[in-house]
């Protein structure tokens, strides 16, 4: 008699990654079947294309750390990882290069404390990618320097219009100094950081960091190895 045959590795994480999709809150069993018969196609284009990106991460990481899928589905952090990222990618595809990170870091051997790792991944959460922007600036402002347009005139003197030319989206000022003191809330910058809102720092600062090392430790956590 014939045998069946066999999946490659490929087809086995999309079972595994389909699998998780399912275990997510009210997109299990039958409301599952429900999402399926009545939400815009939308919805399944996003979760197929995220099914696609965690298949190829956990392929990497067989790959990079010579673990078989089995051994992979082993590993708790890894799992709890999946499970708390794939609602947050379905619901805000932007983020997928960040989840992405956190998935693959997951499985790492010197992996950051577990209770970091959950921080980190709230954060994911409640930040937006605009927050993530401005604190990736923050970490390193020359990394901006004739990046999305950030003009290298004379004219670029305080530091708050530096970061207007280098992040046009934080034209307003007011949402300029609501992403800094979130960001300042979750201990991620200094309490003097949100002076830059005021424009009192030069353009000559800008080797400096305006993170603190609780916000470097995270940038670090979504930042791509």
């Amino acid at each position: 008699m014939d045998q069946p045959p066999t999946k490659d590795k490929k087809d086995r994480l999309q079972e595994a990654v389909s699998a998780g999709v399912t275990l997510v809150p009210v997109v299990g069993s039958a409301a599952s079947k429900l999402i399926d018969s009545y939400l815009p196609s939308g919805y399944k284009r996003r979760r197929r294309a995220w099914e696609e990106q965690v298949a190829d991460v956990l392929s990497r990481l067989q790959t990079d750390l010579d673990k078989t899928a089995e051994q992979l589905a082993e590993i708790d952090q890894l799992l709890t990882t999946l499970l708390i990222a794939t609602p947050i990618a379905i619901r805000e595809p932007e983020k997928t290069e960040v989840l992405k990170q956190a998935i693959y870091k997951s499985a790492l051997p010197d992996q950051a404390d577990k209770t970091y790792h959950a921080i980190f991944l709230r954060f994911v959460d409640e930040l937006t990618p605009l927050h993530l922007r401005l604190l990736a600036f923050l970490m390193k402002p020359t990394d901006f320097l004739g990046m999305d347009g950030a003009p290298l005139t004379p004219s670029v003197i305080l530091m708050e219009t530096f970061i207007k030319a280098a992040i046009p989206e934080l034209s307003d000022r007011e949402l300029l100094t609501h992403l800094l003191q979130e960001l300042q809330a979750r201990q991620l910058i200094p309490p003097t950081a949100t002076s830059l809102r005021e424009g009192k720092q030069l353009v000559d600062r800008l080797n400096q960091t305006y993170v603190t090392d609780f916000g470097r430790r995270f940038v670090h956590f979504i930042k791509d190895t």
